[in-house]
């Protein structure tokens, strides 16, 4: 799991607005450890884009959703508007994959003029979808099929029909073409 930052607030922006009208040469120790710390917390760069998109890459393939991902943003990379689209689409794709009873913080509406609580919002869905796969309580719909359930026109733990000895692989059941239990 990716470590994600949801605790962005408007004290990192303050600091690093400080910060970045001071040259380096200019700062003492202190502030220089704040620019490489906290007050990175004030920015949107490509750390912040990796991070997403990394994590948006292990959901995708935790849920089965085939979602196209940038994993290699760097210092030089400028993201145009339709990569911007594709990337919180992503968030959207995967939040929407997975609606279960969790209450989902508002995403932004675009990247264009990111504040740091929408920053956060991106993040927390993230992390949320995570915990929720985490928990094994997951009710994430994937195409008609509900997964963490083991109904899908297999065996049913409710069926009366079910054989006191269900072919089984491992540690699953046997579910028509996938396993129960198992996260895809």
């Amino acid at each position: 799991m990716v470590e994600l930052i949801t605790d962005r607030t408007q004290y990192h922006v303050t600091l690093l607005n400080r910060l970045r009208k001071k040259p380096w040469s200019k700062m003492t120790a202190s502030e220089k450890s704040a620019w490489n710390g906290e007050a990175a917390k004030g920015a949107y760069n490509y750390t912040d884009l990796n991070r997403v998109e990394t994590a948006v890459e292990e959901l995708a393939t935790e849920l089965g959703l085939n979602l196209v991902t940038k994993t290699n943003w760097t210092l030089w990379d400028v993201p145009v508007v339709s990569e911007m689209e594709r990337y919180l689409g992503n968030v959207v794709t995967i939040r929407d994959a997975c609606p279960g009873d969790i209450e989902f913080p508002t995403l932004p509406d675009s990247m264009s003029g990111l504040t740091y609580e929408g920053a956060n919002s991106i993040e927390k869905v993230l992390l949320l979808v995570y915990q929720n796969i985490a928990e094994g309580e997951h009710s994430c719909v994937l195409g008609e099929f509900v997964l963490g359930e083991c109904v899908l026109g297999g065996i049913s733990s409710e069926d009366p029909e079910v054989p006191d000895e269900p072919e089984t692989y491992g540690d699953y059941i046997r579910c028509s073409e996938i396993y129960c239990g198992e996260v895809f």
